[in-house]
């Protein structure tokens, strides 16, 4: 293992953090999103349909709701690029600092971290993994650079 300087060992620690901030991130815009919905959907079902000096309301709602899901997509992707980036600055600080031992026994070989290309799980370039476990559902995605 090559000794890793104090100024590296800083920019090790910021990229675990900025991933953990990203991933916060974006369950609060998916929460945020879910509830501006749901209200939207709350709102809709309140107005009566048949009065019509209403339709230009309902349309509005409708107009809302796209640009709701459209923005809040566009904000999720935005960060999953950026966690992306971490995520492949901070492996090759892992392949810089590590041997392959030392990265085998904490289970970060590349073979346990991507699968290989051109496998079934790579054809669309995302890996979504479900693990389920004693009624805990987790779902784990990486995009492969």
């Amino acid at each position: 293992m090559a000794d890793m300087s104090p100024h590296v060992s800083t920019v090790f620690k910021e990229l675990f953090d900025e991933i953990k901030s990203a991933k916060r991130q974006q369950w609060t815009i998916t929460n945020y999103g879910l509830l501006i919905l749901g209200a939207i959907y709350g709102v809709r079902h309140q107005l009566p349909v048949e009065v019509t000096h209403l339709q230009s309301k309902l349309k509005f709602l409708a107009i809302l709701a796209i640009a709701t899901a459209v923005l809040g997509s566009g904000f999720l992707l935005r960060i999953q690029s950026h966690m992306a980036r971490s995520r492949c600055r901070l492996d090759k600080l892992h392949r810089t600092y590590f041997t392959p031992d030392e990265l085998r026994g904490i289970g970060l070989i590349d073979e346990e971290i991507w699968p290989a290309p051109g496998s079934e799980d790579t054809e669309l370039g995302v890996l979504m993994e479900l693990e389920v476990g004693h009624g805990e559902t987790e779902v784990y995605a990486r995009v492969q650079a």
